[in-house]
C-alpha cells in the first residue's frame, strides 16, 4: 500500500482482492496449491462476499495516519462494512450512538420529492432552450 501513497499524501486508500475465488488457471495442475487457494477461500471473506480486504490506510486531514491494516488476520465478513464506511466517509463516521443521533440526516421525503421535481423542471426548461436555439441554426 505504501508504494499506492506516494504523491497522495492525504489519501485513504484500500486494497481489495475482487472476486469469489482465487484459483487461477496456473495453479489448476497443483492440488497442494489448489488446495490452499480453496482453504483461504472458504476461510475469508472471498467466497461469502465476493471479495477480500488486503489493507488499508485511514488519513486524517493533518495527513496522520489513523488507522491502518494489512493482510492478517483477515477482517471478517461482518467487519466490512464498517472499513468501507471508514474508507469513503470523511471526517470518520460517528462511533457512539450518541454520536450518530446528533449528526444523523432527517430524510424528509416531501422535501426530497419537491428537489426533484425542481430539479427536472429546470432541466427540461434547458433542453427546451438548448432545442429553440439548435432549430435557430438548422434554418
Amino acid at each position: 500500500i505504501e508504494n499506492l501513497m506516494k504523491g497522495r499524501e492525504n489519501a485513504s486508500i484500500i486494497d481489495l482482492k475482487m472476486g469469489v475465488s482465487t484459483v487461477t488457471c496456473n495453479i489448476v495442475n497443483n492440488p497442494k496449491r489448489m488446495q490452499k487457494r480453496l482453504l483461504k477461500d472458504s476461510s475469508t471473506t472471498t467466497q461469502k462476499l465476493g471479495l477480500k480486504v488486503i489493507g488499508y490506510v485511514i488519513k486524517n486531514a493533518q495527513k496522520k495516519a489513523e488507522e491502518k491494516f494489512y493482510k492478517w488476520p483477515y477482517i471478517q465478513a461482518n467487519d466490512v462494512a464498517e472499513v468501507l464506511r471508514k474508507i469513503f466517509c470523511y471526517p470518520l463516521p460517528p462511533k457512539t450512538a450518541d454520536e450518530r443521533q446528533k449528526t444523523a440526516h432527517t430524510f424528509d421525503p416531501d422535501n426530497e420529492l419537491k428537489s426533484k421535481v425542481a430539479a427536472n423542471r429546470k432541466l427540461s426548461k434547458d433542453e427546451s432552450d438548448i432545442r429553440v436555439a439548435l432549430e435557430g441554426h438548422q434554418q
